[in-house]
């Protein structure tokens, strides 16, 4: 069950921002992708995530990132040989920041490749 909190308006769309009793965490939810939705009269849960400070930490990680320039995501891959050809592919696209030890891997890779055109 999800107790809704906030409307939230992103990218020319509506997210409704609420709470999750089961899983105990905050979620959002794109409106008009919504369906089967019920109202119950139960009383809303998580109002000590939506004080101000937490609300704003949480709309500046999931909204608003979308910029003309640049956007940052977090995401999990499994890093191999191919994954770096890709990035590598993507040039100017695409830059890694986080974990150090590929952004090591990538840099090693690029080299490995100058090195043949030399």
């Amino acid at each position: 069950m999800i107790s809704p909190w906030e409307l939230v308006w992103d990218n020319e769309n509506y997210y409704l921002v609420g709470y999750d009793s089961v899983q105990k965490i905050i979620k959002h939810f794109r409106v008009d992708k919504m369906v089967n939705i019920s109202l119950d009269e139960e009383k809303r849960e998580g109002r000590e995530f939506f004080i101000k400070d937490r609300m704003t930490t949480y709309t500046s990680k999931h909204f608003g990132m979308f910029d003309e320039e640049h956007f940052t995501t977090d995401i999990r891959v499994s890093v191999s040989d191919q994954f770096i050809g890709w990035i590598l592919g993507l040039g100017e696209g695409v830059r890694v920041v986080k974990p150090d030890s590929l952004v090591e891997r990538i840099r090693n890779r690029g080299e490995q490749i100058l090195k043949m055109y030399k």
